[in-house]
């Protein structure tokens, strides 16, 4: 019952609508989903510093473990080296990426909020990628490297 009332209301955009037992068991469902390290997150409003923000109308989603993250990412924004000559290296391709220094902060957790943050490869370049996890489900991502601006995304965790 909680997983099937978590991903409608999730997935439907509906917390602020949720009762209140409604969004204590959303709560419930994204810690216990945060502790076990075991993120799937749909991503639908990217970022891009000194940009209008972009609504991302193609489904992306990405996958977080402990040891692993699953997920490809457009990207809006400079680059500080030589112009990447390969249009499939333009986005942010974690493709089954190990992740390195994977941290989970939950001191935050009395005011609804979980910080991971972890490395991870997407083809020769190394991102650091934060995550702000609100137990409303919402979810704030923020990607960073050496040789391009950093970028940031909003989605909300998905269920299913």
């Amino acid at each position: 019952m909680l997983f099937t009332v978590a991903c409608v209301l999730v997935s439907c955009g509906m917390l602020a609508g949720a009762s209140k037992e409604e969004q204590e068991q959303i709560s419930k469902a994204v810690t216990a989903a945060v502790k076990k390290a075991d993120l799937s997150i749909d991503v639908q409003t990217a970022f891009p510093v000194g940009e209008p923000m972009v609504s991302l109308d193609t489904p992306y989603t990405l996958t977080v473990t402990k040891s692993r993250v699953n997920g490809r990412l457009p990207y809006f924004g400079e680059s500080h080296t030589a112009l990447i000559a390969n249009v499939d290296e333009i986005g942010i391709f974690f493709d089954n990426a190990e992740t390195e220094n994977y941290v989970l902060d939950d001191s935050k957790k009395k005011e609804g909020k979980y910080n991971i943050s972890f490395r991870a490869y997407s083809g020769t370049t190394k991102w650091d990628v934060e995550l702000g996890v609100s137990t409303d489900g919402s979810v704030e991502i923020s990607c960073r490297c050496a040789n391009r601006s950093a970028i940031s995304y909003q989605g909300i965790v998905n269920f299913e």
